[in-house]
């Protein structure tokens, strides 16, 4: 899955193939070839595993509510990271179904923030805090021989510990950074499964992530796909008749939770009542259980679209009016945002532009995925003239450029530099190839 979103942040086509180890060299390098052989022809990106002689694709299938689970007054339930948004929630619903002793563990040092969170939940329940990095087995273990001691039988964990860093392309990611994502979510959730099943709880359930199942979701958080595809395999291998383990990869619960990709969340979320509902349906499913949200309706066709498909016709595009509004700048700088993300696999932020290395080819590249975005011409000169991600996007919305004309390529101002002229040049190998291929 890492692969998967590394390749998805650069575009570029992928084969994930599982050899047999018992086959002969001779036979596995056929199978090489022949999967490199299908993917230079154009097919898709994909991950196989074959074995003697049959290849195997990942299928899904529909997976039903699990047996009904009734939540116990005695014993005890641990969630690890259950101040956090989602974790919050899920305390709260487990206290409303019959939860009377709640530990909720997790690394920070309680703040005036957390502090008021916890003291609402020990309003309706007892409930306590314990500081604890689940990646240390030793300190959970220890944290755990204490609330056996104090209310018996552990009854379920749910492990809901995580973070994700801001968006970045994974070859500028220390691993020192991506570090504090990954291990809540490996040695963590190992962790968080064996404590439920060396006590025989009924339940070990990970909050997971889509990024650990869709590649998009995983552009400009690799260390976060990779981290969430862990679980769902952990479940995966883990699950078992006496501790049921199931890693739910969630999409974006709206209104709730840490950020994602605001292209990917906006056709993949589910609003907190549906995703509560979800969980405690799937609380014994065991595995992997994918909760891919809803997408958005297609929107109604119009006269200028292709007769009897719905989607726009060749060259048709949306274009902002001029003067621009102030949702017209919010809605630019979304764009300038995804353009950025898509060819860097990088938000600028408020970073200077000039400090990423653009070169005619990239800035041509975000011209043309800006145009795409945003329905309307965009001069690539402005990417050189903008100081700030900001500032490209307050300068586009000032313009009052129509859509291109089909056919139609861009000027090149007299006053143009060197640069800016290739970046105009090169703007049609980027569209116009026709055979796929970048430059």
């Amino acid at each position: 899955m890492a692969v998967a979103a590394a390749c998805a942040e650069s575009r570029i086509a992928h084969a994930v193939v599982h050899l047999d180890p018992s086959e002969p060299a001779e036979a596995r390098a056929r199978v090489l070839a022949a999967e490199y052989a299908a993917l230079h022809r154009g097919g898709r990106s994909t991950a196989t595993a074959h074995r003697a002689g049959v290849r195997y694709v990942p299928d899904t299938s529909p997976a039903r509510p699990g047996r009904a689970y009734e939540v116990r007054p005695d014993g005890y339930y641990l969630v690890t990271g259950g101040l956090g948004a989602i974790g919050r929630r899920l305390v709260e619903r487990l206290i409303d179904r019959g939860a009377r002793h709640v530990a909720i563990v997790g690394r920070s040092a309680l703040d005036p923030g957390r502090s008021r969170a916890l003291s609402a939940l020990a309003a309706r329940a007892e409930v306590v805090y314990r500081s604890c990095d689940v990646a240390d087995a030793p300190a959970l273990t220890a944290v755990a021989a204490e609330l056996d001691a104090r209310w018996g039988r552990l009854r379920g964990v749910v492990h809901c510990s995580g973070g994700v860093n801001a968006f970045g392309a994974m070859r500028r990611r220390p691993w020192a950074d991506a570090a504090r994502v990954v291990a809540p979510k490996t040695d963590g959730s190992l962790h968080a499964v064996r404590l439920a099943q060396d006590r025989g709880a009924d339940f070990a359930v990970l909050t997971s992530s889509l990024a650990g199942t869709h590649a998009e979701a995983g552009r400009g958080l690799v260390d976060y796909s990779l981290a969430n595809a862990y679980q769902l395999a952990l479940a995966e291998r883990e699950h078992g008749p006496v501790t049921a383990v199931t890693a739910h990869a969630w999409p974006n619960w709206t209104g709730v939770g840490m950020a994602a990709d605001a292209a990917f969340a906006a056709a993949h979320s589910l609003d907190a009542t549906e995703a509560e509902t979800a969980f405690f349906g799937h609380l014994l499913t065991g595995g992997a259980v994918v909760l891919p949200g809803h997408a958005p309706a297609a929107p109604p066709a119009s006269p200028a679209d292709a007769p009897g498909t719905g989607e726009p016709g060749p060259g048709t595009r949306t274009v902002i009016p001029a003067p621009a509004t102030g949702r017209d700048r919010t809605a630019l700088r979304v764009h300038v945002r995804d353009a950025f993300l898509h060819v860097l696999g990088d938000d600028p932020g408020d970073r200077p532009l000039r400090g990423l290395g653009l070169d005619s080819l990239v800035i041509a590249e975000l011209a043309t995925a800006l145009e795409e975005r945003a329905g309307r011409t965009v001069d690539p000169s402005l990417l050189m003239r903008a100081r700030t991600a900001d500032e490209l996007a307050a300068e586009l919305a000032a313009t009052a450029a129509g859509p291109p004309e089909a056919g139609a390529g861009p000027a090149v101002p007299a006053d143009a530099t060197g640069a800016t002229a290739l970046s105009l040049l090169l703007r049609p190998l980027l569209t116009d190839g026709g055979d796929g291929v970048t430059p």
